[in-house]
Order: structure tokens, then sequence, then C-alpha cells
């Protein structure tokens, strides 16, 4: 009898090692992750962290909300690798109604251990933007094949129609949620939470990293049946890093910081003298502007031409008088701000693909930017030009520098800048010979704001 018994007990072990894990029904946790935005960093750090804190908690189920209208292909690679890695189950609920999981949303739909949509809402158009007429043919065939590839695997780890996923790529295929569930893209259609965990009680998921589907079985990691009796929620919010870094991941927020920044910078610096809070603020405004474009695709080409911007502003007030470099650098400025962001970039230079129509700067932003850009030089302008035609703060009266001595800054071949009494000045050679760099000037005549002056018998320093 004791023989019968311990066999009976060694049956019964075995048999548990076979069958799959059920997860208890009694205290048993779900956590629910939102994310309806735009696929960035910011959202692969929310994911990760999700994950994690929620594996800490002992919840036995994540539920992940999503409605997003795509985002960065190398940051959603990064959470599908989260998601396929994950130690617990992750269900990804295109919720609510309404509500779209295209592009990038599309891969991370197709990676969850189940998918899941609302009545309303649809899922596809997972072609990378900056194809097609933006991009030469072999640079489009190359990104979507490499697209289509990576959800391939995703498709084949988890059991979906393959087929009918590439087609979301390879011709910006959508579909519905009856549509997706009919094509075995998703697993079910729910209304809302509560229908989801009922409707995920008994379902088998595999747990453990690429756990693929062969004949209808499962292999590779560990198994696992859902059941989702007496489960009770609770949701895993942002922390408030996370939500200022994804406020700051606001193409129009991280304009509007970097024009703030540049217009203090030159007042601080060409307004005189001490007045310490617009540089302040202005490095303030620059240094939130760059962790803003650390969480974007920023394109080189816009932020090349902010960047001429600055410069040809900082020649403007310089060598004041001559219009052209500002008018030029307002054009540029607004400019940046309309290409800093998005997929207009050369190929070899472009970011990450991105299906994000919305992450463009606003154009009314950049019209207003532009309007106090121009108001804030034609102010500075203004003032030096007042300054030096009156003489009041210190400025020299320009009648009174005929027979100044002073040196050239800036090499005249005729034209360029000298500086006389304790200022630079646009001036142009009499005799229209080069005078370079360091040689002593004499002024002959005053045109305006620009110098006649000639090559001087005189040493500046024998002036001082």
């Amino acid at each position: 009898m004791r023989h019968i018994v311990a066999l009976l007990f060694v049956i019964v072990g075995f048999g548990g090692l076979m069958l799959p894990n059920v997860l208890s029904a009694e205290s048993s946790l779900v956590a629910i992750l939102e994310i309806d935005e735009p696929i960035l960093p910011v959202t692969s750090r929310f994911l990760v962290r999700g994950i994690e804190k929620a594996d800490e908690e002992g919840a036995q189920l994540i539920i992940v909300t999503l409605d997003t209208p795509g985002g960065m292909l190398d940051v959603t690679r990064d959470i599908v690798t989260s998601i396929i890695e994950s130690p617990i189950p992750v269900v990804v609920y295109v919720y609510p109604n309404g509500s779209h999981a295209a592009s990038a949303g599309t891969f991370i739909a197709a990676s969850a251990h189940v998918a899941a949509m609302a009545p309303v809402s649809n899922i596809g158009a997972a072609s990378p933007v900056g194809l097609g007429k933006d991009l030469p043919p072999t640079i489009e065939s190359k990104t979507r094949q490499d697209a289509a590839a990576e959800l391939r695997s995703i498709s084949e780890i988890r059991g979906r129609n393959t087929q009918v996923l590439e087609t979301t790529v390879m011709e910006a295929m959508a579909y519905s949620s009856s549509e997706a569930l009919e094509k075995n893209i998703i697993d079910i259609v729910a209304n809302n939470i509560e229908d989801l965990i009922r409707k995920l009680d008994g379902i088998t998921v595999c747990i453990g990293g690429e756990c693929r589907v062969r004949d209808g079985n499962l292999e590779g990691g560990e198994l696992f049946t859902i059941n989702t009796l007496n489960m009770e929620t609770f949701e895993i919010r942002k922390t408030v890093l996370e939500k200022f870094l994804g406020f700051l991941a606001n193409p129009t927020v991280a304009y509007l910081l970097l024009a703030l920044g540049v217009i203090g910078i030159f007042i601080e610096f060409f307004m005189g003298a001490g007045l310490i809070m617009p540089g302040f603020a202005g490095v303030i405004c620059l240094a939130l502007s760059f962790v803003a474009m650390n969480q974007l695709p920023v394109n080189w080409v816009g932020g090349g031409l902010i960047l001429i911007a600055i410069i040809l502003f900082y020649l403007e007030l310089n060598i004041p008088g001559s219009s052209i470099f500002g008018v030029t650098g307002v054009i540029a400025f607004a400019l940046g701000g309309l290409f800093l962001f998005g997929d207009f970039g050369l190929p070899g230079f472009a970011t990450e693909p991105i299906e994000t129509p919305g992450l463009r700067v606003n154009p009314f932003a950049v019209i207003g930017v532009t309007v106090v850009t121009a108001g804030t030089l034609f102010f500075v302008l203004k003032s030096i030009l007042g300054a030096q035609r009156s003489g009041t703060t210190g400025r020299t009266l320009s009648d009174d520098l005929v027979g100044q001595v002073g040196v050239v800054k800036v090499i005249l071949d005729p034209e360029g800048v000298v500086h006389v009494a304790g200022e630079d000045w646009s001036a142009v050679s009499d005799s229209e010979d080069i005078i370079y760099e360091g040689n002593d000037v004499m002024v002959s005549s005053v045109d305006g704001l620009k110098l006649n002056v000639f090559k001087s018998p005189v040493r500046s320093e024998d002036v001082l």
C-alpha cells in the first residue's frame, strides 16, 4: 500500500511539472499602464519602468492601453524587446473606442503576449515615413524591407498572421478591430477593461523570451494559463520627471525654448551690461531645449539653418547699417523652425523613420517667434544706431570721427571693419587698396554709418 501511495505522489509531481502554471486567483494583481502619445524615448522609459514596478509589486498580468499615431523606429524596437522579455504576460489593448495603433503601435501590439482592441479602433499603416517621393527608391525599399522583416519576426514569435501584418508595412494597410480579429492580427475584441479581463481567463501564453508557436503549440520559455478570477487592478502612472519629459517632447515647446534661449542671450550680450536675468533665463531655456531635442527626431537641416541664423544675427549686431544679415537671419531662423523636426533630412543624416505627422513645430508658433525675433533685433539695432547718432551713452558722434586714428579689425578689401574711438565701424578704403588687420588708419570722411579711411602715417599708440 505504501508503494502505491508513493507512486501516486510521483505521478502527481511529474504531472505538476508538465502542466502549465496557472496564475493564482487569490490576491491576483493586474497592472495597467496607459500610452496615449507618440512613441518617443520617454515612452520606452515609462514602459520599461512599468514592467519592473509591476514585477516588484507581484503583479501577474500587465495591461497596456495603447493609442498612438506611431513613433520612432529605434524606440519601438526597444519597447518590443522589453515586452518579449517581460517576466509577466503583457496585454496590449488598443483602447478606448476611437483609438488607433498606427505604425509603431502595430509593432507594439503584435509583440504582446495577448493583443486586444476596442470595437471602434484600428491598427496598421506601419510604413516608415521618409519614403516614397521623399527618398530615393533604393533607400525606400531597404527601409520598408527592414521594417517588414522586424514585423515578420514578431508575428512568428506570437503566432500571428505574418502575411497580413506584412501588408501594414509594405502596402500601408490598416484594419478595423473586427478585421484584425478575423485575420488573426489580434486575439480579443473587448468593450472595456473589465470585459477584457473576463475574456483573458483561460488563455495560455508563453513567458521568458522568444517563445514560438508551431502547429498550435508553444515552444520555448514557460507556459502560463491566465486565471482572471478575483483579479484586482492598479495603475502605474508616470513620474513627475516622465511627465515633464513628455511635456518637453513637444516640437513646438522645444522650438519655443530654443528661440527664447537665443533671444535672452542676445539681449544679455548686446543690451548691456549686467542685466543678468535675460542671460540666465536664456541659458536655462537653451538647456531645456537640448533636453527636449534629445527626446525628438531632430533634423540636421533645420538645426543648421538655426545655427546660420544665429551667426547672421551676430554679424548684424556687430556690423550695423546693413540689414541684409538681419533679414536673412530671421528667414533662416523661421525655416529652421519648420524643418527642425521630421523627415526632411538627407538619407545619410536623417534620424530614425517616424510616422507621426503631429511631430512638427506649429507654424503659428514659428510665425510668432519670427515676429518676436525680428522685433527684438530691430529694437537692439535701433538702440545701437540711436546711441551712435546721439552720443548719449558714450558713443562717439559720427561727425567727430573725421581725423581720428583707428586700427583695422577686419581686412579692408576695400570694405571691412575698423576700431575707432572705442567702437567698431564699417569702413571702406579711400584708395581701394587692401589694408590688413592691425594697420593704423585715419578717418577722412563719414558717409552715414560707414567711414572712409586711408592708411595713417600716425600710429594709434601715439594718439593715445
